[in-house]
């Protein structure tokens, strides 16, 4: 992946607008960019690499057609040229030991740890209902680093949240062993909308649950 310099300030802008795009420009996104922006996704850093995560790209008028009619409020994301499909697989943790070799042989794990971190992946993944949130959670990471580098490309997105899980497994043949976690929009913004700005007061805390958090104060420079 090329490396783009851009400012803090323009990062930042960058950051407001994906998070209120109205709507996209009708363009493709170029072939080149879209794999640069899959693969950072592909690649997002978790525990253990078990990467639950799999991606269906729609991009042919039909198909799009016949997606956005499963999703009952698609917002923005109704004028994406691409839509992704993003996948959790809640039996990922079954092929933990083939990705444990792979780290490895990359070194970003000790050899000889292998059987301590297998023994943990088998009792936090298979118990209860864990696999089935763990997947959805981890899909969700990679979600927002496909988002964050998009960004940082050029490319906004839109979360779709409301959608018929079960009609898109079917009309794109989705396995049953696999969870629909929710349909991405990406595309070049066209428009964008001015959103309320969060309140720290309401949502972060200081030490303890309750306790107010303040902005640490900047030292002016005279």
């Amino acid at each position: 992946m090329s490396t783009i310099e851009i400012t803090r300030e323009s990062w930042l802008a960058q950051l407001q607008l994906g998070n209120c795009v109205t709507h996209f420009e009708p363009r493709p996104i170029p072939p080149d960019t879209l794999g640069q922006i899959l693969e950072a996704g592909c690649q997002t850093a978790l525990p253990w690499n078990l990467q639950p995560w799999q991606f269906v790209v729609v991009t042919a008028p039909a198909s799009r057609e016949k997606l956005l009619r499963h999703c009952l409020d698609p917002g923005p994301a109704a004028t994406a040229p691409t839509l992704v499909i993003a996948l959790g697989d809640p039996g990922a943790w079954k092929r933990a030991p083939a990705r444990l070799s792979e780290m490895v042989v990359s070194s970003s794990l000790a050899a000889g740890s292998e059987a301590g971190h297998l023994d943990r992946i088998r009792r936090q993944w298979s118990a209860g209902d864990t696999a089935r949130v763990f997947a959805i959670a981890q899909t969700h990471a990679a979600l927002q680093q496909i988002r964050l580098v998009a960004l940082a490309l050029g490319v906004s997105s839109w979360w779709m949240g409301e959608f018929d899980a079960e009609a898109i497994a079917r009309d794109f043949h989705i396995p049953e062993t696999l969870l629909v976690v929710t349909v991405l929009g990406l595309g070049y913004c066209a428009g964008q909308a001015v959103l309320p700005r969060p309140s720290l007061a309401r949502t972060v805390f200081a030490e303890a649950y309750g306790l107010p958090w303040r902005r640490p104060a900047v030292d002016k420079v005279p």
